[in-house]
């Protein structure tokens, strides 16, 4: 189990490294192949519009007493030892340079070309991506600490999983799609319909305007199931997307329970604070009627916050 200082901590990084991204349009800048802002970047001078690195390392951890200190691991991130590390750092310098047969990037750590784990080459499409991945490597302390390189883990699915299992993950995403909780509403007497109606219907909207067909909504206690023809319309909308894009998506459908949010987080329909805002609806109305627990609404928004920027900040590095 995580401790809350540790989420919270991560969950803070998540929004300062999205608010950058949202000044900078997105951009990320690169220095002879080196991490901006670390102490092996060069001193040249800096470029209009850059995206430096300390933004990342907002994100990634950098020397915050307060994820530094802890030791205790965050949810669905590899474990593998007692303190949550997989290792002590044993390279000097993480840094990037443009794959040899010029189709992507990889990291390298000091001389060495950095793998998945299913110990294929980490190359990724672009040089902001690969440059976001080293800047994680870059800042982890004396232990290697997994659950603070989310764009390492993203990235690694996208090569290891999503090529090997990709039908599987459409099928799953379908699977659940019936039980996509922006279909699933309380019953009109209820003082939450009202609110579900006003931010639920627009994605509801959307989303038919984006694959064609119109998700069916319901009231029932019984649930819903998707027509075959709305189904269809979604399964090509997942098969249009490219493995990077299918490996986040597949994240935040987890996390938010609900497709047609990870859809509009992945097209740019919602950011960050509103898709907190539409997955936690009922939940923050719950907050309003009985009051806000410490130690527990606040853990569990700021663990979802950390998913949810991860997968929003690995997308818009495509």
């Amino acid at each position: 189990m995580a401790s809350g200082s540790s989420i919270r901590a991560l969950a803070r990084r998540s929004r300062s490294l999205w608010g950058a991204l949202e000044r900078n349009n997105g951009s990320m800048r690169l220095q002879k192949g080196s991490v901006l802002g670390s102490p092996q970047a060069s001193d040249a001078g800096e470029q209009p519009g850059a995206f430096l690195f300390h933004q990342v390392r907002l994100l990634v951890g950098g020397t915050k007493p307060e994820l530094k200190d802890d030791i205790e691991d965050v949810p669905n991130m590899p474990r593998l030892s007692s303190s949550g590390t997989m290792g002590r750092r044993f390279y000097k310098k993480a840094h990037m340079k443009p794959a040899e047969d010029g189709s992507g990037y990889i990291v390298l750590l000091d001389d060495r070309e950095l793998k998945t784990p299913a110990r294929k080459p980490l190359k990724v499409p672009n040089a902001a991506l690969a440059l976001a991945i080293a800047a994680e490597w870059e800042w982890q302390q004396s232990g290697i600490r997994p659950y603070t390189m989310p764009m390492m883990k993203l990235a690694a699915t996208s090569i290891d999983q999503i090529p090997r299992d990709r039908e599987r993950v459409i099928y799953t995403l379908l699977k659940y799609f019936h039980t996509d909780s922006l279909c699933l509403r309380a019953e009109d007497t209820d003082p939450v319909a009202e609110k579900q109606a006003a931010v639920w219907d627009p994605l509801v909207d959307w989303v038919e305007g984006e694959i064609g067909e119109r998700p069916m909504v319901t009231s029932s206690i019984f649930g819903t199931s998707q027509p075959p023809h709305v189904l269809e319309a979604m399964e090509k909308a997942l098969m249009a997307s490219s493995d990077w894009q299918l490996a986040a998506i597949d994240w935040l459908a987890g996390t938010a329970r609900s497709l047609i949010v990870a859809l509009a987080i992945a097209r740019g329909r919602l950011g960050i604070d509103e898709a907190m805002d539409v997955i936690r609806l009922e939940e923050n109305h719950q907050v309003e009627e009985w009051g806000y627990v410490e130690g527990g609404h606040d853990i569990d928004e700021a663990d979802m916050r950390v998913k949810i920027a991860a997968c929003s900040v690995f997308l818009r590095l495509l």
